[in-house]
């Protein structure tokens, strides 16, 4: 049933623990996320960041009004995702937070609307059974995509490293994005790199490292105007893999 609460963490809090309870009761597993935080501006990053039972939220949904861009005043998902991030790892010593990508579908007989197939996860799962995926996914084993497909993701501890599948005409520019222990940047592009093969080593005080892959190619079916195909690679902990 829906949790009451004092504010939006305490609502978000309560929701977990509940959850958390039926998993055990049930003896089952349950993946639990947060729902696009813009829409309607209803959850901040300082909401999320703070409430470290929470390890998933959709850096991206393919419904039209959830402001995955933000505006002039508020942050996108993905800056959104980076300032909680910074703040969990490097303030609160918590566990790192992870994107999904969804559709949101709620319109399937029109081509207006929120419609199926925007947005998806990509797992790296030992079999195709619901066990396995949720454990994969709980241990950060995915990407997010609105189109962009990977062959390969790599993290030996030094670097990050990306190989892009080419399932298209277009280029593609990935850029590997963070926040660094003793700077006031947060969510800052550390590298940009072009083609289908992109690698970050990591420097000494990096908080977090992703990466956010971008195709020329403009997305099937565009949640907003100018959407290209993306893909969405989860923040690595350089100096702490148990986060």
């Amino acid at each position: 049933p829906p949790q009451k609460g004092t504010d939006v963490r305490d609502v978000i809090r309560k929701t977990m623990r509940a959850v958390e309870a039926h998993k055990q009761q049930h003896n089952r597993p349950v993946l639990t996320h947060l729902n696009h935080p813009n829409f309607g501006w209803g959850v901040t990053a300082e909401d999320i960041a703070h409430v470290t039972e929470e390890h998933f939220f959709e850096v991206y949904n393919g419904h039209p009004s959830v402001n995955h861009q933000g505006d002039k005043t508020r942050p996108s998902t993905e800056h959104l995702w980076d300032i909680a991030n910074t703040t969990r790892i490097r303030d609160l010593d918590a566990h790192v937070w992870y994107g999904l990508g969804t559709d949101d579908s709620h319109n399937y007989h029109n081509t207006s609307g929120s419609t199926p197939g925007r947005g998806w996860v990509m797992v790296r799962a030992t079999e195709l059974t619901p066990a396995a995926l949720i454990a994969a996914i709980e241990n950060g084993e995915f990407y997010a995509s609105s189109g962009v497909v990977l062959d390969q993701i790599t993290c030996d501890g030094d670097s990050l490293k990306i190989d892009i599948a080419a399932l298209d005409d277009g280029t593609y520019v990935t850029e590997f994005i963070g926040t660094r222990q003793n700077s006031d940047k947060i969510g800052e592009v550390l590298a940009r790199v072009e083609g289908q093969h992109a690698s970050y080593t990591f420097s000494g005080d990096d908080v977090f490292v992703r990466a956010t892959v971008s195709s020329t190619v403009p997305a099937d079916n565009p949640a907003f105007k100018g959407q290209l195909r993306q893909a969405w690679v989860q923040p690595v902990v350089p100096n702490s893999p148990a986060k």
